[in-house]
């Protein structure tokens, strides 16, 4: 019923988590019977009566349904109905469990949590440092890439003679008009290849947009 769980790694080796719900460290139902040694039917129980009580926003965050496999013996299984609970739920749920050896099990939980959340920002800090990398690398190509048009801007309007930067002038006042190339060289009585290089030019000087069709 729940396909949003996936392993993750052993807390301090001693098993205490080793499910993710919505990205969030969780535990089994099944895992709390057993180290609280309890009934897993108590356990459900318990998980109801809370899923009754709490609102739904809640519990459909916290709460994931979930079917295990129970082997009955010659090979043969069951499956049983269980539950992943988040640190939330699991906090609800612990809360009514008394004696010394529940709160060192507790204990042991919040442990538990507190490392692999630990883990998680330290991994989603490592991610956004390398996100900004990434950004900044990419920024930096960017800026080369404006600097490399503006020196190529720089050296076409310097090799630009009078009588072509005219030209470029009046291709540019009609293609702003809305002209296409091929209007814009028939109106000029130019070849198309002329006022394509013609407007690009005027794009690496700053006179129109680069790349306009």
């Amino acid at each position: 019923m729940n396909s949003l769980t996936s392993p993750v790694s052993i807390v301090s080796g001693n098993n205490t988590i080793t499910h993710t719900l919505n990205g969030q460290p969780a535990v089994s139902s099944k895992d709390i019977a057993l180290r609280f040694q309890k009934k897993h039917k108590d356990i459900l129980r318990d998980i109801e009566r809370i899923r009754l009580t709490v609102p739904k926003a809640f519990h459909g965050r916290n709460f994931a349904p979930m079917i295990t496999e129970v082997e009955i013996g010659k090979g043969a299984t069951r499956q049983d109905p269980a539950f992943l609970l988040t640190r939330d739920a699991f906090s609800l749920l612990a809360m009514g469990f008394t004696g010394k050896a529940a709160i060192l099990w507790k204990l042991k939980y919040i442990e538990a949590f507190n490392a692999l959340e630990r883990a998680a920002l330290e991994n989603l800090s490592g991610q956004v440092i390398e996100a900004r990398r990434r950004i900044s690398e990419v920024e930096a190509g960017a800026e080369q890439a404006r600097r490399a048009a503006r020196a190529e801007g720089a050296r076409i309007a310097y090799r630009l003679t009078p009588a072509r930067r005219r030209r470029m002038h009046r291709a540019v006042y009609w293609r702003n008009r809305g002209l296409g190339i091929q209007s814009v060289a028939k109106l000029l009585d130019m070849h198309g290849r002329e006022a394509a290089s013609l407007l690009k030019a005027a794009a690496l000087i700053g006179l129109t947009e680069q790349g306009a069709a």
